[in-house]
């Protein structure tokens, strides 16, 4: 689960530097995906990300998230237990 400091520091990352942008998505684990979504709109619930456009949407969930890794302004990586999941301009 996300603490609510790392989800006000991701939530305003997203919305500053993701907003209206092409966005990655990568995952790796077992099954590798890469997804590219463009103009990419951004909606956030309470346990879950949302990042969609008018022809596909990736939808995020923080409750089994083990850690996030902010490395710069314009890449996220989120690490479950499983897999890892990129997101990136």
């Amino acid at each position: 689960m996300i603490s609510v400091a790392n989800y006000e520091k991701l939530k305003n990352l997203l919305l500053k530097n993701f907003k209206n942008m092409t966005i990655a998505v990568k995952t790796y684990g077992a099954v590798q995906t890469n997804t590219m979504i463009n103009n990419a709109n951004i909606t956030f619930c309470k346990n879950k990300i949302i990042i969609s456009n008018e022809d596909r949407d990736v939808s995020i969930n923080f409750l089994t998230l083990r850690k996030i890794n902010l490395d710069d302004e314009y890449r996220i990586k989120l690490k479950y237990d499983d897999f890892k999941l990129l997101i990136e301009l």
